[in-house]
């Protein structure tokens, strides 16, 4: 595996969504694995619940798609994980 971890999440991102690169993938999601349950618990969301979020997260990153490039990548993934919350509390 080539040394992916230079690499920005936009980056990472596009090498795995145009160029098919699963070694990318893994690089973004490990990551994302570990930021994602610090936006819960800032937002006083329990342990298992701020998992759970994030494996819903991580998966919408793999099958969304809708990264357009033009923002950042963090934004996008930030939006995906509000809106998950924002669905459990309604």
């Amino acid at each position: 595996m080539e040394d992916l971890t230079s690499l920005k999440d936009e980056e990472l991102y596009e090498n795995w969504h145009r160029g098919g690169n699963a070694d990318a993938l893994l690089v973004l999601l490990e990551r994302w694995a570990i930021r994602l349950p610090y936006f819960y618990y800032k937002k006083g969301v329990r342990r298992e619940d701020a998992e759970d979020f994030t494996q819903d997260v991580l998966t919408k990153i793999m099958t969304v798609g809708s990264f357009n490039g033009r923002g950042k990548f963090a934004s996008w993934v930030y939006q995906i994980a509000k809106n998950q919350w924002l669905a459990r509390l309604s």
